[in-house]
């Protein structure tokens, strides 16, 4: 892996609640973000610096990129309706 994956505790806690395969879903969707964070499905949110969002249908990742460290900080991980509120 290029990059550490970190999760929050609100992130741990919001995938411990999902059904195993669900869980594994996201799951799959992390380590691709381990790999590379910025791919081509990854968008740039506005309003948070370095805040990205990577979609796990019907889930969304809320990250930010820590290049120095080579870190991804997870900060929420929720249903689409719920995710930007």
């Amino acid at each position: 892996m290029k990059y550490r994956i970190e999760l929050r505790k609100s992130a741990e806690k919001a995938l411990g609640k999902l059904d195993a395969k669900k869980r594994g879903y996201v799951y799959v969707k992390l380590l691709e973000l381990g790999e590379n964070p910025r791919d081509r499905k990854c968008e740039k949110l506005k309003g948070i610096e370095q805040g990205y969002r990577k979609v796990a249908w019907p889930y969304r990742i809320l990250y930010t990129i820590n290049d120095e460290h080579k870190i991804v900080d997870v900060y929420l991980i929720a249903h689409r309706e719920e995710a930007y509120r």
